[in-house]
């Protein structure tokens, strides 16, 4: 995990997280060791992933789990796995003998099954000014993240809420925490969570209007009175659809916010999202909204 942690990799832990997380954060890129929390995959639309297998290979059913919904799944028995001795009631223990060696191979494996997806041929405008901004609801409540649902609101933060940044390129708007480790963002109804999320802008009586970049559906912050958090699935502008930005002047970032911006910037300058995507892989998720937007 430390070792992946350095490239970018988000880290969760399935047992900790809700049904609807587990589900989401397999909509992305994944990698893990083999267990049952890749089940929830089944409700994912042809999911991408690889697989830490201690075994010379799966049993049975993960490949059949996979044939029914087109996943496209490496499973990888490592040479680094050294056996050990098993202490009570587990049947199998191992080691690895150079964990950011398996780190850079599993990452290797992934790009090459998903990222590879990207169109190199599609830019956005160079030299775009990125401007970091606080998001507001219509009635003038921040918008927030609650960290340990990984769900935003519309209300003035309370214990374990962060602000939610909104860093505008050109028509485009990306949210994420605050935070300098970056949280998960969950969007109810949009099957998405990540820790960067990008839609695109519009104007509405004064104020913005997100918009999914795949479903074209708005996202929508109930008050706070309402106790819900935002979710996407809005097919038209209301009060409750509408944002207002005011900019944000704190410039100490540090840790994965910081990497973040810093990805954002060379995005704004070069409008190169194949090679942003490459080198700032906590980008990858936004960045595949951003081609699919930029074909279709």
């Amino acid at each position: 995990m430390d070792a992946l942690s350095k490239f970018g990799v988000n880290i969760i832990y399935p047992e900790e997280c809700s049904v609807a997380t587990q589900i989401a954060a397999l909509h992305r890129p994944s990698l893990g060791l083999i267990g049952s929390a890749f089940h929830a995959s089944i409700f994912v639309d042809k999911p991408h992933a690889v697989i830490l297998c201690p075994t010379k290979s799966p049993r049975r059913s993960y490949h059949l789990m996979d044939a029914v919904h087109s996943a496209s799944i490496k499973y990888v028995k490592e040479s680094q796995i050294i056996r050990c001795e098993s202490p009570p009631n587990f049947r199998i223990t191992f080691s690895l003998s150079d964990p950011s060696a398996v780190a850079d191979e599993l990452l290797s494996r992934l790009s090459s099954i998903s990222y590879n997806q990207l169109n190199d041929k599609n830019f956005l405008p160079k030299n775009e000014i990125l401007k970091i901004n606080n998001i507001y609801a219509e009635n003038g409540d921040p918008i927030v993240l609650h960290c340990p649902s990984e769900r935003m609101y519309s209300r003035s933060p309370l214990k374990n809420d962060v602000n939610v940044l909104a860093i505008t390129l050109g028509e485009y708007i990306f949210l994420v925490a605050q935070d300098n480790d970056a949280p998960m963002l969950m969007v109810v109804k949009e099957n998405k969570a990540a820790p960067v999320l990008v839609y695109k802008k519009d104007i509405f009586n004064g104020g913005l209007a997100l918009q999914d970049l795949r479903t074209k559906t708005w996202l929508k912050a109930p008050p706070s009175q309402v106790g819900l958090c935002l979710h996407g699935d809005a097919q038209e502008v209301k009060k409750w659809e509408s944002f207002f930005l005011k900019p944000n002047d704190f410039l100490e970032y540090s840790g994965r916010l910081a990497e973040i911006i810093r990805g954002l910037q060379d995005l704004a300058e070069s409008g190169d999202i194949n090679e942003v995507s490459l080198r700032y892989p906590i980008l990858r998720d936004a960045i595949k909204d951003l081609d699919f937007s930029l074909r279709n």
